[in-house]
């Protein structure tokens, strides 16, 4: 891996990747057993398979990127961006680290650059103890309880976040060199009567106050910290952990959320799930009482799926729960017309299938006068909260076309 020298600059990491670029646009041996050595979709090919997939600056980016150690050129730029702002002084560099750290708004926390900066800085967390349990220090974390127990029992203020949320909001979990203490700390805060329930408010949504519980299941989606902070009587509805852990590939925190007694209705974490494939997760959360057939202004869960793309398994556990098969979108389409459009053949037979209330299969009652009668439905309630609205106007229109006035009922 290249060392990147110790004031890096963007501009001449740019003119390293032009010239890797002219480089492989002339096939130079060396310049293509570099991307080869670096670039995942490049592995194993040969100098004409490299030279034929005409790879473009973005490319040659992620592989100056990799070849520093990063995963991407994103990544690279916010590192040297971070550099440039420590000229400003250490405080500067602390609050980019936290960025990293605990992320911010919209902005997602970026652990390995976090990793990264803080083994060439190991002295930035001796800025506050609390800090010291985002990166998992727990020998401080023992330290400090045992000169001040009430240090744990410290709450989170509109500005600044206990030592517990610093623990479970610290992106670093997510890395296995530092999962094992920060769970550690936790644990420690937690025995030493650190309110589980605690909350940190986020600038960008004053609002809305967001627990610990959130930081481990929802933004980290930890199961080991959701099960610590739910053993200590963490409230498993806090309005935001069972909608973010939905997300997660691994449906532990769900479960876990689950079986201790959060409700799925109201959190939006159905449909939030059918944003993804997951079909684990969509069974608990229909089998946890779910509702196949909410409606939101996304519409319903089943013409959600399609919308999104889900695959058959979902669409039928969907249907297995209760989800309606004539069900329509906001704009009145129906599901089996929206998945015929959509092109999802599978999803289109497996609707086809199912049977009505009346016992007859849908394909009997031929789908496309169906749906074509909800969309006209749809569009005649429209017309008349039109009319509702300024039937005089409307009627004057109507006069100079020689049409019929319409009468107010």
């Amino acid at each position: 891996m290249n060392e990147l020298p110790q004031r890096p600059h963007l501009g001449h990491l740019k003119k390293q990747a032009k010239e890797l670029l002219r480089e492989l646009r002339e096939a130079d041996p060396g310049a293509l057993a570099r991307v080869r050595e670096a670039l995942p979709a490049a592995a194993g090919r040969d100098d004409a398979a490299i030279a034929a997939m005409e790879l473009r600056l973005h490319d040659a980016q992620s592989c100056i990127a990799r070849e520093y150690g990063f995963p991407s050129w994103a990544l690279l730029r916010d590192y040297v961006e971070a550099h440039a702002a420590a000229e400003d002084g250490d405080g500067a560099l602390l609050r980019r680290w936290m960025l990293w750290t605990f992320g911010a708004g919209y902005q997602s926390a970026k652990p390995q650059l976090a990793a990264r900066l803080l083994r060439e800085h190991p002295r930035l967390p001796a800025a506050d103890p609390a800090i010291a349990c985002a990166v998992g220090d727990a020998t401080t974390v023992r330290t400090r309880i045992a000169a001040d127990p009430a240090w744990a029992r410290t709450r989170g203020t509109p500005t600044t976040m206990s030592p517990l949320l610093c623990a479970c909001f610290s992106g670093l979990v997510r890395l296995r060199e530092f999962a094992p203490g920060i769970r550690e700390c936790a644990s420690l805060l937690l025995a030493a009567g650190a309110d589980p329930n605690d909350t940190t408010v986020d600038a960008a949504f004053p609002d809305h106050p967001l627990s610990a519980l959130y930081g481990a299941a929802g933004r980290n989606q930890d199961p080991a910290l959701t099960r610590m902070l739910l053993e200590a009587g963490a409230d498993p509805d806090d309005g935001e952990s069972l909608y973010h852990a939905s997300e997660a590939a691994d449906e532990a925190c769900v479960r876990l959320l689950l079986e201790a007694g959060a409700k799925v209705g109201g959190t939006n974490a159905l449909m939030r799930s059918l944003d993804f494939e997951r079909p684990v997760t969509l069974r608990l959360l229909l089998t946890h009482g779910g509702d196949p057939n909410e409606s939101g202004p996304l519409g319903n869960p089943l013409t959600h799926a399609i919308r999104r793309r889900r695959s058959p398994e979902v669409v039928r556990i969907l249907l297995d729960a209760g989800a309606d098969p004539s069900s329509r979108n906001p704009q009145g389409i129906g599901a089996w017309r929206l998945a015929t459009r959509m092109g999802l053949v599978e999803v289109a037979s497996l609707l086809r299938a199912v049977n009505t209330g009346d016992g007859k299969p849908i394909a009997s009652i031929n789908p496309i006068l169906q749906d074509l009668i909800g969309e006209l439905k749809v569009q005649t309630d429209k017309l008349q909260q039109v009319l509702a609205a300024d039937l005089p106007a409307f009627n004057a229109e109507a006069g100079k076309l020689k049409l019929e006035p319409v009468v107010a009922k």
